[in-house]
């Protein structure tokens, strides 16, 4: 896997190098181009969306599908939220607030931390 990591930072720095030595315009769609594929190579993402109502196994099939047991399952409801799970060396959990402060911690028991304080209003 990290084979195939680093070929593909080296493709994007590939193309970044080609946009300099073909001086391509800054505003041409070339190089708008060439700047969203390097920036796929170097950040691989994808969006998986579930939906189900409350209690019906959305962290245990995410956590299936990670390999590992990402998200708490318990009784009180974690994916209310919008989640996003990136992958990393370690696990660490990294909150966004509507404020736009950020809370991360090592591992998920942050999860249940804001799991208390959403339920008892605290």
């Amino acid at each position: 896997m990290k084979n195939i990591d680093e070929n593909l930072i080296n493709i994007s720095k590939t193309l970044n190098n080609a946009i300099e030595v073909l001086a391509i315009d800054e505003n041409s769609s070339l190089k708008r181009d060439i700047l969203s594929l390097g920036n796929y190579c170097e950040n691989q993402n994808f969006r998986l969306a579930v939906f189900a109502p409350f209690n019906y196994g959305k962290s245990t099939l995410l956590n299936a599908l990670l390999g590992e047991k990402t998200l708490p399952i318990d009784l009180i409801p974690t994916t209310g939220a919008a989640i996003y799970v990136k992958y990393g060396e370690q696990l660490k959990t990294k909150i966004t607030l509507n404020n736009n402060k950020i809370i991360e911690e090592e591992g998920t028991n942050i999860l249940k931390n804001m799991q208390h304080l959403m339920i008892t209003g605290v």
